[in-house]
């Protein structure tokens, strides 16, 4: 009776797992990478980050770049703050790129526009990551571009490398 109990278990954990496979997969199959050629700047609107999106898996899939937030670090002390716009949040499906096996493509997003909000530095040096976040059906807020309705969406929570970035104003 034991051993039928782990058995079903086993088997239970399998299926379960089985049928989950497809949410979790394409966690591990997208990188980011971040770059600036803007590492050090004066003005706000003056800075461009660079995300590089590659697809390293054998599938193809969607990504949602307005789900790109930025993780600043301060490196001297320094205080930051992020100011939420008033009304409804960003369409995801808004700048949605494609992905097909092995490519990659890199969105600019200029100045300090984060998602649905802006972010506010004091002058000095930051590390600056991006994270990916796209969970199960937080991305069904209007209709998807019929051009790539039927492909696949990359689901998953993953953040890119920091880099070093130099805020100047005042100095």
């Amino acid at each position: 009776m034991k051993n039928m109990r782990s058995k079903l278990i086993i088997y239970i954990v399998f299926v379960v797992g089985f049928i989950l496979q497809p949410v979790f997969c394409f966690a591990s199959s997208l990188v980011i990478k971040i770059d600036s050629p803007t590492k050090s700047y004066k003005k706000y609107h003056q800075f461009k980050l660079l995300v590089t999106f590659s697809n390293i898996s054998k599938q193809s899939f969607i990504v949602f770049p307005a789900y790109i937030r930025r993780e600043y670090k301060p490196l001297d002390g320094q205080s930051l703050k992020y100011t939420r716009f008033p009304g409804p949040v960003i369409d995801p499906w808004h700048g949605t790129i494609s992905l097909k096996p092995d490519q990659s493509k890199t969105v600019t997003y200029d100045g300090m526009r984060d998602g649905d909000g802006r972010w506010q530095l004091m002058p000095g040096r930051y590390k600056l990551a991006v994270r990916l976040n796209v969970l199960p059906n937080n991305y069904h807020y209007s209709t998807p571009n019929k051009k790539i309705v039927g492909t696949s969406i990359w689901l998953g929570n993953i953040k890119s490398e920091a880099i070093n970035i130099n805020y100047l104003y005042g100095k």
